[in-house]
């Protein structure tokens, strides 16, 4: 529920959008999803028209009231009972991420401590430490050049999560790595199947499957089911910046869970680098035809 704060990149941007959405309903209950897009187009920039329109569709801020042949040619009306609950909530969430800024061109060492709340009422969601989930859609959005990713389990919602920043990314020429397990097992690995063939079947039709590589490192001994070696870090390589923490890409990961992890920068990040590029030696490609597409 945290991507258009993530897109938009601050409360003032958010606080914007909900104005021009009101203004342009409050002259008429039903629009097409043309004008919708041109006007958040004129406000924001081309690149996230439609993008914004998926998130507010998927959020139910605008409900279909007729449909079309496409996004455009459909009929939307303004669902005011979501909506301030949910610019209330992407306001907060962009506080929380202007607060978490990591500069790409920062050159001192960085070190922050990155948390999950569980809904209990125990836990304080403080400033003391980041929000995991937000930040780490940061630092994806932030990549330049590369992004190597280590997550041993996906889960599909939560890979929904994070494939619209991987497409952003891969548009503006990033190169993705990740490297999963399981996706050969027998016995296991359905999950990350789903979620990995997701990942390809959305960069085949961006036409964006050059800038994705995939692979699996995971081993069971045959004759007696016994797993031999595996992954189980869950790591994430931004350029220079890089997260280690206990989340993997799943909704209760990033969350319901109690998640851990921290975000630097430095000297450090080049031992995970060159432990990152072992492992991919090592790891078995996936190949795109494995996918069904």
């Amino acid at each position: 529920m945290n991507e258009l704060a993530s897109q938009l990149q601050s409360s003032k941007n958010i606080h914007l959008l909900e104005t021009v959405l009101n203004e342009l309903f409050s002259k008429r209950k039903i629009v097409y999803g043309k004008e919708l897009r041109d006007l958040i187009k004129k406000t924001f920039g081309g690149k996230l028209s439609e993008i914004v329109v998926e998130i507010l569709i998927e959020n139910e801020v605008i409900i279909k009231s007729k449909a079309g042949s496409n996004i455009d040619s459909y009929l939307f009306e303004f669902n005011t009972a979501v909506s301030k609950f949910f610019f209330k909530h992407q306001v907060l969430v962009a506080e929380i991420l202007e607060k978490t800024y990591i500069p790409s061109n920062k050159q001192e060492p960085l070190f922050k401590v990155l948390a999950t709340y569980p809904e209990d009422g125990r836990f304080k969601k403080d400033s003391e430490m980041s929000l995991l989930y937000p930040t780490i859609k940061r630092l994806i959005q932030e990549s330049n050049n590369n992004l190597d990713i280590i997550n041993p389990f996906f889960e599909i919602n939560g890979t929904k999560k994070i494939i619209p920043d991987l497409v952003t990314v891969a548009k503006k020429g990033v190169k993705i790595r990740i490297v999963t397990r399981s996706f050969f097992d027998k016995f296991d690995g359905n999950n990350n199947r789903e979620s990995i063939k997701l990942i390809c079947d959305t960069f085949k039709k961006e036409n964006l499957l050059d800038q994705l590589s995939i692979k699996d490192y995971f081993k069971r001994d045959e004759s007696s089911s016994k797993q031999i070696f595996a992954i189980h870090s869950k790591i994430l390589i931004s350029d220079e910046s890089c997260y280690l923490g206990s989340a993997n890409i799943t909704m209760n990961s990033l969350y319901s869970n109690l998640e851990t992890g921290v975000v630097f920068q430095g000297e450090e990040v080049k031992k995970i680098k060159i432990l990152f590029n072992t492992l991919w030696l090592a790891s078995n490609p996936i190949s795109i035809n494995q996918m069904d597409l």
